[in-house]
């Protein structure tokens, strides 16, 4: 969580860096309810045991996806990277 945060506050300009902030945090929070519901519903049909393994290979596909799709590793903090020059 503090990872995301920090990515996002020093890649973000600064006049839109509380309102992009607002909208991850409302994400964070607003997925929290959704996914105990789904949940519920695959614990219901598939088992506590077996329902785990749904949101556990989503998050690996997402993961999967992030690295392969984004550009999280060229990401440098302009700090950083006005230091180093």
């Amino acid at each position: 969580m503090t990872m995301n945060r920090t990515i996002i506050q020093e890649s973000a300009p600064a006049s839109h860096r509380g309102r992009i902030l607002a909208v991850f945090q409302m994400g964070v929070l607003g997925g929290g309810p959704i996914g105990a519901l789904i949940s519920g519903f695959l614990i219901e049909v598939w088992g506590p045991q077996n329902a785990v393994l749904l949101p556990a290979a989503g998050m690996l596909l997402m993961l999967l996806l992030v690295c392969l799709v984004s550009p999280i590793w060229g990401i440098r903090s302009p700090v950083v990277s006005a230091a180093a020059d």
